[in-house]
């Protein structure tokens, strides 16, 4: 995720973002999904129900990873929830995507699938060229 982004989230939330060296490592696209989530344990960590402090935040398989000290079964809902909901959201620009079932899943809209395929051909395009040399 771009620093801006990461640390708009960092200054929103001190109380879940208590590691002042944590990155999140994502793409932007998940932002909207991770402002939701801190909003929300942000708003119980205020009524002092818990004291829920991120540890981790990625993409793994696809799919956002939000791993944390403290909480209870209700935060672990809303994680569940917000990591499912990132499994059909593109993570480089936030619209409705699919995962790929091959290689290096990750979840994209067609626009980013388009670039993806783009790429794999041009370098398909370049390792050809040096072969026939």
């Amino acid at each position: 995720m771009k620093t801006e982004l990461q640390n708009k989230l960092f200054d929103k939330y001190p109380k879940i973002f208590v590691q002042k060296d944590l990155e999140i490592d994502t793409g932007d696209g998940w932002y909207n999904i991770l402002d939701t989530l801190c909003g929300q344990i942000q708003n119980l960590n205020l009524l002092e129900r818990f004291n829920v402090e991120a540890t981790q935040v990625k993409e793994k398989f696809g799919g956002l990873r939000f791993y944390y000290n403290g909480g209870d079964e209700f935060i672990e809902g809303l994680t569940s929830m917000a990591e499912a909901i990132s499994n059909r959201t593109c993570e480089e620009c936030g619209s409705p995507g699919t995962q790929n079932n091959a290689g290096w899943v990750r979840t994209r809209c067609p626009s980013y699938w388009s670039d993806v395929a783009l790429q794999n051909q041009a370098h398909q395009d370049s390792l050809k060229v040096k072969n026939e040399e």
